[in-house]
């Protein structure tokens, strides 16, 4: 994989909320985030049935092109082009 290796911030539970106790808040939030990444798109190693992973198979399995939780493709973001910076459009 060739991204940029990013570091997340720590996130520090002290106390459980609504009468939960600190083991079933941590539980609940590493749930929560852990869903979040799956409708992201990203993909669950323990669904694919392997215990080692190379690069090669990674895009063997995957692809190369992003999907979310359901496989539908992730159309590529784009601007109007009357907001964009002038310059590129007055290129020739």
């Amino acid at each position: 994989m060739t991204g940029k290796k990013t570091i997340a911030p720590d996130i520090e539970i002290l106390k459980g909320k609504v009468k939960r106790t600190i083991d079933e808040q941590l539980t609940l939030e590493f749930n929560s985030n852990f869903k979040k990444y799956l409708d992201k798109g990203y993909k669950d190693v323990s669904d694919l049935n392997f215990n080692e992973l190379t690069e090669d198979k990674c895009k063997e399995i995957l692809g190369d092109t992003k999907t979310d939780q359901n496989g539908a493709l992730k159309p590529m973001l784009c601007k109007l082009l009357d907001k964009s910076n002038k310059k590129l459009t007055d290129k020739q």
